[in-house]
């Protein structure tokens, strides 16, 4: 009998599960829900318009054909000054791998972009809208959805995800951070009030103490964080103190007690309560995954 050498597979990106696969319209006069966070994975790709997103108290500006990915815990909300179409598809995945994807902003070229075309009609096919009477958000295949079907709809994303790792592997883009000379959303204000608002992550402020010491009023300060950020300035606030609680777990020893005094907390309860509301985790679990 021969000896035959075979090869095994590594697991290098795997998606678990699905939570949606779906194309979406933001409307510039839409309201705001202030932002979400979730436990999974998800990616916007713009395919008309343009939108800013704050991811974890950073603003990137995307344009048609650019892609943000960002991880499970990333409180984040979406401006459109006019109507933009997005493909949104939400995930769960334990590959390690993903943690390569930094939250840059990934221009994606025609073959990747055919190939996400087909994902999203694939997904409009396979999926329907969850049941709200049992589910907040989310999709559910469709009663006529086969099982190989859904393998089909996760090996399409799985390929698209390997396809993004090699491009970025190759050639890292820069994150298109947000700044005063992004086309269609320049704003001397926004700049102005984001710099404030870092310069004081150790305060506790009032929109009152805001719009005085940036010389806005407060009903034109919603106005321009709905339109910048999709959020409120208070919101917004928050999410700048909880990224850097993040980088501060992430990259130095400061312990929790030091950190939540560092950011303007009035207690360490009070700081884990708000993190928890913003990443859907305690810092001791945030911690915790980091490492592992």
């Amino acid at each position: 009998m021969y000896k035959f050498a075979s090869t095994d597979i590594p697991d290098f990106i795997t998606v678990k599960s699905i939570v949606s696969v779906s194309r979406t319209i933001r409307n510039g006069n839409e309201n705001s829900n202030d932002g979400e966070v979730h436990d999974f994975w998800e990616f916007l790709c713009i395919k008309k318009g343009e939108i800013n997103i704050l991811v974890d108290g950073e603003v990137y500006h995307l344009t048609p054909g650019q892609l943000i990915i960002y991880p499970p815990h990333s409180f984040h909300s979406v401006a459109a000054s006019h109507e933009a179409i997005i493909n949104v598809v939400c995930f769960a995945t334990d590959s390690r791998a993903m943690s390569d994807f930094k939250r840059t902003i990934i221009d994606l070229n025609e073959y990747q972009l055919e190939s996400l075309t087909r994902l999203v009609t694939l997904g409009k096919h396979l999926f329907t809208l969850a049941p709200p009477e049992v589910y907040d958000r989310g999709m559910i295949p469709k009663e006529s959805t086969k099982d190989y079907e859904l393998q089909r709809v996760s090996n399409m994303l799985e390929l698209f995800l390997l396809d993004l790792y090699e491009t970025e592997s190759e050639e890292v883009s820069q994150s298109n951070v947000l700044t005063i000379n992004n086309a269609n959303y320049r704003s001397e204000q926004f700049q102005k009030l984001t710099d404030y608002l870092k310069s004081n992550l150790e305060q506790n402020l009032t929109l009152e103490q805001i719009s005085s010491d940036c010389s806005i009023s407060i009903p034109n300060l919603h106005r321009l964080c709905r339109k910048q950020c999709g959020c409120g300035p208070i919101t917004y606030f928050i999410s700048l103190k909880i990224g850097v609680a993040k980088k501060l777990i992430r990259q130095s020893s400061l312990n929790f007690t030091q950190i939540s005094q560092e950011l303007g907390f009035s207690t360490l309860n009070y700081f884990s309560k708000l993190f928890k509301s913003k990443t859907g985790m305690t810092p001791s679990e945030y911690a915790k995954s980091h490492y592992e």
